[in-house]
């Protein structure tokens, strides 16, 4: 079955206490309202149905190997360049993107420092989209430009950055499911911190399998 995931990891596994000031750089409000999934088939409905009604989403967030990872079934977050460049100069770190997306044959990855777009990479419809930056210490040997095995690779890529190995996080971690306002926006004072966008924005991907 193909690949339909979308995760932003955030390193520092501490920023799980400034949750709602993460969510809100992405235009969330954190309503209080959450519980713990225990294994993977739980977490697996709970976001087959991330979308309550009237702005009401839901996502998935646990740590690893030192990061915070938000687990993304709107396929939005990782996209909004905005607000990964915004919190990873908020928090002084380092913010990476993945999305694997088999059923629009959409597949990419984005790592922001500080501030500072690093590396972005992105194959839609088997051709080479968007390749900024230098490649990665993690992409030597990959071949990213033959666009053949692109889930296992920047799985590869991911592992090799953040230490985090998706499938057995998204298997084995106990992860809590939030409950978030998707209408609030972002506040004036994050909207201010961010840069201005330096490329159009991309479409929304597709996650989980």
């Amino acid at each position: 079955m193909s690949a339909h995931d979308s995760v932003v990891v955030i390193k520092g596994d501490r920023l799980v206490n400034h949750l709602p000031e993460i969510f809100g750089v992405f235009g969330y409000k954190d309503l209080g309202k959450n519980r713990v999934i225990h294994n993977d088939e739980e977490l697996d409905k709970a976001m087959d149905a991330w979308n309550l009604g009237e702005g009401r989403v839901l996502k998935a967030v646990t740590t690893s190997a030192g990061w915070l990872l938000i687990y993304d079934p709107e396929l939005v977050m990782h996209a909004n360049a905005e607000a990964c460049r915004a919190v990873s100069r908020k928090f002084t770190t380092q913010v990476f993107g993945l999305m694997l997306d088999g059923a629009s044959d959409r597949f990419g990855f984005c790592l922001h420092d500080n501030g500072t777009k690093i590396r972005e990479f992105l194959a839609v419809g088997g051709k080479l989209d968007r390749n900024d930056g230098k490649p990665l210490s993690p992409e030597i040997g990959l071949n990213l430009k033959g666009l053949s095995g692109l889930d296992e690779k920047l799985i590869t890529v991911m592992l090799g950055v953040t230490g985090v190995e998706l499938y057995s996080v998204l298997e084995t971690n106990e992860f809590t499911v939030k409950e978030l306002d998707s209408r609030a926006g972002p506040s004036q004072k994050d909207a201010e911190q961010a840069e201005p966008a330096s490329a159009e924005k991309k479409p929304a991907w597709k996650f989980w399998k």
